[in-house]
Order: structure tokens, then C-alpha cells, then sequence
């Protein structure tokens, strides 16, 4: 990488050059009445890139470089100046990495991590239909299944917002700076295309194999796996308890496949913590609800020989909430969210009038719910609003408790309150529920965050909206 040349800002070289005919190409769009202000991005922003572009690239593996493609795109298009395409062709070399180790890593295991429906999961079967899963959900099971970290996720999906709203992906004028855009090439290339998978993740890629082998496991091979346990993090056992039981459901396992599931399974799902079992007991709630009779039988026989039949929800709408939030976000992370999100909200609308929420997904509903509140940041979905706010105005009193910690304690609506149209929606929310309140800790709270004049990013930070928060989470016992 040291042979790439180094642009200066006092010799811009070539990309002064190039910058005669992007006057003149600016000049033809004028001439026939185009738009031709703020298309092309300053030379020297791009210079900011040039000068990071060797250390940076030299993060990617050799053997990766001859098929990183999109990254010859990339480069392409930041000495053109089309900053927000350049973005585009990042995240497509991304997202193409991306799917290309989870296939490598364990495909079925994945699915059966990622995807909560049962009737969703019967449509992915192999490594091609990696395509038909959202940029959100990618990152979400390459997460969960510990192929990327907390923090890298993190970064993905500001990236992926980025993306999405400010790239050639979409209408936009936000301009995006050099360093910007090399700092996505660095965070890309790092978390992803230059990832090498961990010692515990190859190891839980290789438990799953041998589950899925006809020969019986050995006692002393049992014996060694159950002490691997205690090497693994709290977030691996969840993920593979959650594999293990896809595997031991499907209809086409035998039954040397569960027999050895059932030789691992009880030291492993007394690790996994209780938010994993229930997702577990609602899976069973969703094969009930669907019909799905064989897996419904498999599922009961996994969850009576854990001795974790007490995992069931009393009401088994709960799978099926828990499937129409995560369409709802998905439709709400989309392009064409405006057309998708009311026929979904009102469907969600309609369920949960008929039933309770749930405690176990009471903060996995009230933080969704919020989420499509806030919009994307870059419109209302209006036809679906009315039905937000009247879930929110439904809102238990714990929910309503809940949803006021979500400020501090979720990644997802935090990143959203960088943005101006969300901060606006997210005052919107606070005005729905303080009339609702008594407390006057919570009446002081909700009253100094709206009053907060600051960038809204830093409104957790004011010393007096800190006082008043710990007063609140001592009030109601959130830790």
C-alpha cells in the first residue's frame, strides 16, 4: 500500500486535474437547466480520504484484495467527487462480505438464530437466500451469533443508517466529509472485511457440525464439550442453546441428531439466561398458532427434557406481536416505509387490543413501538402514526416507565435522536405521557429533557437531567 500516492492539500495532482472536467460537466447541467450546485464533492475533501486510503486499505487481507470489487468502485468514486455513491459501493462490499462468512460460519445455525417466525424460517434454507434478509437482520444474527462485536455492530449500523439516507441509496443534500468517509472504510473493514472468526465461534461452528452427523457422540467427547462451556461468553451459550434447538426441531434431524443434542443440552441451557428460554417457549407458541403440529410436538419434547415447560407464555399472541414488531421495524428501516408500515401497524393494532402484552417482551415491545415513532429522520409515515400514538397512549404504567429508561438504555433509539426530525417526534412522545403521570420526579424529568436546549445527542449528559434521571431509576428500581 505504501506505492498508492500521497495527495497533499497544496498538490492536488491528478484530482486537480479531473477537477477541469467536473467544471465542465457542472456547466453542461446548467446550461440545459439541471441542477449543478453540491453534486461533486471539494477537492479537498477528497484529498482527506487519499491520505488515509494506505493505511487504511492495508487493513484488507492480500488474498481479499483481487475480489473486493465494490472497494475499486469506492475508490473510483471518491476521485470523481460522488461522495454519497461512494458510501453505496462501501456498504455493498460490506453487506457482500458479510453474507459471505456467515455462509462460511454455520448458515442453518444463523437462520434458526435470526429469524423468530417459524413461517419465515421455512423460506430460508441455504447460503442464497442470505439476499432475501434485510441489511438490518444481517447485522442483528451476526451479532447474536457473535461473528461481529457489540461495539462493531454498533458502528455497522450507523453506517448502514448513513447509508441508507444520506448515500446515492437516497434523495438526500447532506454532505458527507473526507474523513467521514474514511473513517466508514476503516470501521467496514475492520468489523467485516478483514474479520477473522474467533477460537469459541470456530468451536461453536463445529459443535453444531457434529450435531448434525449420524454417529452418536462419544461419552468422552460429551465430557470435553460440556467443560468447553465454561469458556464461552454468557452471549454465545444463548446463541447456541437457541441453534441447538432449531436443529433438534427440524423435521428432517433424525434422531442420532437429538439424541446427542440431548447429551449437551441440559449443562448448556442451565447457562443461558431466561430471556433466551422464553424465546425458546415462544418459538413453541408459534408453531402452535401456526399449525405447525410436528415442530410444536419437537419443541415440547426439547422443552420437557430441560424441564423448562414453565418458559411457555400463557398466551401464545406473543409469537405472533413479536413478529409483526419485528416487520414493523423492518418496513420502518426500509425506502418504501411509507406504504408498508400502516398495513402493519394496524394489523399490530388490532392483535394487541385483544390480548395482554406479555412481561417477558413488555421492553422488546415498548422500545419497537418507540422506534417507528421516531421515524426514520426522513418522514412520517402518517397513515401509521395514529395507531402509535394510540399504543402509546395504552401503554401500562410499567410500560410507560419502561419507555422513559429507553433514553439511556437502548443503542437503537439513542442513534435516532441524532437526527433533527426524531429529537422533534421523540418531544412529541414525552408531551403524550406527561399528562398520563402524578409523580412529580417523573413530571421534573420529562419536563427539563423537553425544555433542554443543547444538541440533543449530549441531553443525557446535563447535570441537572442526570440528577433527575437517578432519581428516577432509584424511584422505580431500574438499576
Amino acid at each position: 500500500m505504501n506505492n498508492l500516492p500521497a495527495i497533499q492539500n497544496n498538490n492536488l495532482n491528478k484530482i486537480e486535474d479531473f477537477q477541469e472536467i467536473v467544471n465542465q460537466i457542472e456547466h453542461v447541467l446548467a446550461v440545459v437547466g439541471l441542477p449543478s450546485e453540491n453534486i461533486f464533492t471539494k477537492p479537498n475533501e477528497r484529498c482527506v480520504v487519499f491520505r488515509n486510503l494506505g493505511d487504511v486499505i492495508s487493513n484488507v487481507p492480500k488474498e481479499k484484495l483481487g475480489e473486493s470489487f465494490y472497494i475499486s468502485k469506492f475508490i473510483a468514486a471518491v476521485f470523481s467527487g460522488l461522495f454519497d455513491a461512494a458510501l453505496n459501493y462501501l456498504w455493498d462490499e460490506t453487506i457482500k462480505e458479510l453474507r459471505i462468512k456467515i455462509a462460511h460460519y454455520d448458515i442453518v445455525y444463523f437462520y434458526d438464530v435470526v429469524l423468530k417466525d417459524s413461517n419465515k424460517r421455512k423460506e430460508y434454507k441455504d447460503a442464497d437466500d442470505l439476499v432475501k434478509l434485510s441489511d438490518r437482520d444481517l447485522l442483528l444474527g451476526a451479532k447474536e451469533i457473535d461473528l461481529i462485536t457489540d461495539v462493531g455492530f454498533q458502528e455497522l449500523t450507523n453506517i448502514g443508517y448513513m447509508r441508507n439516507w444520506v448515500s446515492a441509496a437516497h434523495p438526500n443534500n447532506y454532505e458527507l466529509s473526507g474523513l467521514q468517509l474514511a473513517t466508514f472504510l476503516e470501521t467496514c473493514i475492520k468489523n467485516v472485511i478483514s474479520l477473522n472468526i474467533d477460537k469459541t465461534a470456530i468451536a461453536i461452528q463445529q459443535i453444531l457440525s457434529n450435531m448434525r452427523k449420524e454417529t452418536l457422540l462419544p461419552d468422552d467427547t460429551v465430557n470435553q464439550l460440556v467443560i468447553n462451556f465454561s469458556d464461552f461468553k454468557e452471549t454465545q451459550i444463548n446463541s447456541l442453546c437457541q441453534g441447538l434447538f432449531g436443529i433438534y426441531t427440524e423435521p428432517k434431524s433424525s434422531e442420532i441428531n437429538r439424541t446427542n443434542i440431548k447429551k449437551i443440552i441440559k449443562p448448556l441451557w442451565e447457562r443461558a439466561n431466561n430471556e433466551v428460554k422464553y424465546k425458546i417457549g415462544l418459538k413453541y407458541g408459534s408453531f402452535s398458532i401456526n399449525g405447525d403440529d410436528e415442530r410444536k410436538q419437537l419443541s415440547e419434547s426439547f422443552l420437557k427434557f430441560v424441564n423448562g415447560m414453565k418458559y411457555i407464555p400463557d398466551d401464545v399472541k406473543a409469537a405472533k406481536i413479536i413478529s409483526l414488531l419485528e416487520d414493523l421495524v423492518n418496513a420502518n428501516d426500509s425506502f418504501n416505509n411509507f406504504y408498508v408500515e400502516p398495513n402493519i401497524a394496524r394489523e399490530l393494532s388490532s392483535l394487541i387490543s385483544e390480548t395482554r402484552i406479555p412481561t417477558i417482551i413488555e421492553k422488546d415491545y415498548v422500545s419497537k413501538i418507540l422506534y417507528v415513532f421516531l421515524t426514520n429522520g426522513s418522514g412520517t409515515a402518517w397513515n401509521a402514526e395514529g395507531y402509535y400514538i394510540d399504543m402509546i397512549h395504552n401503554f401500562t404504567e410499567m410500560q410507560k416507565i419502561i419507555a422513559l429508561s429507553l433514553i439511556e438504555q437502548d443503542e437503537f433509539i439513542k442513534r435516532k435522536l441524532n437526527y433533527s426530525l426524531c429529537v422533534k417526534k421523540y418531544k412529541q412522545f414525552l408531551q403524550l405521557l406527561l399528562p398520563q403521570f402524578s409523580d412529580q420526579v417523573i413530571i421534573t424529568l420529562i419536563d427539563l429533557i423537553l425544555h433542554f436546549t443543547g444538541p440533543f445527542t449530549e441531553v443525557m449528559k446535563d447535570s441537572n437531567i442526570k440528577t433527575a434521571f437517578g432519581s428516577f431509576k432509584k424511584s422505580y428500581n431500574l438499576g
